[in-house]
């Protein structure tokens, strides 16, 4: 089984670089990316784990930004908002177009 201190490592470099995360769930691996210096930015469709991520950014800030809303439609940002975007679980329940 692969370790998310494992994974991490396989990641280049996001130090400074504007990072969305797809569905961010939970926000374990959100936080580990700020942690490594990334400017992260979370979405996610759950109001409850929004509300949690939002709760630990009160508690211990990293500078992430928390939505809520699906990684299927990012209207609400412009366009090149992003250097970046990670996902590590939400893409297996995208709807079919999203996949695409």
């Amino acid at each position: 089984m692969l370790r998310r201190e494992n994974f991490i490592e396989f990641v280049p470099d996001l130090s400074e670089r504007r990072v969305i995360y797809l569905g961010c769930g939970e926000v374990r691996n959100t936080r580990l990316f700020a942690m490594r210096g990334a400017r992260m930015t979370g979405i996610d469709l759950s109001p409850r784990l929004i509300q949690a991520a939002r709760a630990a950014e009160t508690a211990e800030p990293l500078g992430i930004d928390y939505h809520l809303g699906s990684f299927a439609d990012l209207k609400q940002f412009s366009n090149e908002s992003f250097d970046a975007a990670v996902s590590t679980m939400a893409f297996m329940d995208a709807p079919a177009r999203a996949r695409a």
